[in-house]
């Protein structure tokens, strides 16, 4: 009967060794499927409106620091140029997007469902804003990006990077259709993934604070030191998902 006791002892010890290991071994953790966008607000106060512009009445204010929970981005007035995005917090309850902030990812969003890549892969999470590369199902690096705004969305779907170019000018004349007007030089790092357009790459012209918002006409923008270890870490024919 002792010696029967201590193998089961034995056994659970090893057991729970085993669970240890296997806990230290495992890949970064992930987050918890989530279907909404978290973050805070970045600027001293943020009104929210009952529609998005600024001449709807007012319906709470929101202090700096205070959480926020965003369930859709939506368009509306352009309260700086070119960025008519706004975050929809309930029915009737709508903030300026740019007093949003999010903090910069600690672990990778869930992973989309049905991809089956054994290397180099990365994940576009346009509810999350958040930018993973991955070998395999581990993932190696998660950033904030700023994908497409509501009036341009990113194009969703599975891709892989047709092109790449060290420094590219951006000039919304070769955009067929798109009603802004702007000619960006000297964009780094640029890997094009759709044949319309859609590509990752470097945006100076934002400040660090705006990644994690949907502001752009549907690329992947990042900030530069983001930008420039996807261009080194990717190469012409790495596959990208873009999804919700």
């Amino acid at each position: 009967m002792q010696r029967l006791f201590a193998r089961s002892l034995i056994a659970a010890l090893l057991a729970t060794a085993f669970a240890v290991v296997a806990m230290f071994l495992q890949a970064p953790p992930r987050a918890s499927a989530a279907a909404v966008w978290q973050g805070t607000v970045g600027s001293d106060q943020a009104n929210v409106r009952s529609a998005p512009n600024t001449s709807a009445p007012i319906v709470n204010v929101l202090q700096h620091g205070q959480p926020v929970t965003v369930v859709a981005w939506v368009s509306g007035e352009e309260t700086q140029p070119t960025v008519d995005t706004w975050a929809e917090l309930g029915p009737g309850q709508y903030v300026y997007g740019l007093l949003l902030y999010e903090s910069k990812p600690t672990v990778a969003p869930p992973m989309p469902a049905g991809v089956n890549f054994s290397g180099k892969w990365i994940d576009a999470n346009l509810t999350g804003q958040v930018l993973t590369a991955y070998v395999g199902t581990t993932p190696v690096r998660s950033v904030l990006v700023s994908s497409g705004r509501p009036d341009y969305p990113t194009p969703m779907g599975t891709f892989t990077i047709l092109r790449r170019v060290a420094n590219e000018t951006m000039d919304s004349s070769t955009v067929p259709g798109l009603t802004d007007k702007y000619k960006l030089t000297n964009v780094l790092f640029t890997q094009y993934f759709t044949q319309g357009g859609a590509a990752i790459h470097e945006a100076w012209w934002k400040s660090n604070d705006s990644f994690g918002i949907p502001t752009s006409h549907g690329c992947l923008g990042l900030p530069y030191s983001d930008a420039l270890w996807f261009w080194n870490w990717a190469s012409t024919g790495t596959p990208v998902v873009v999804h919700r």
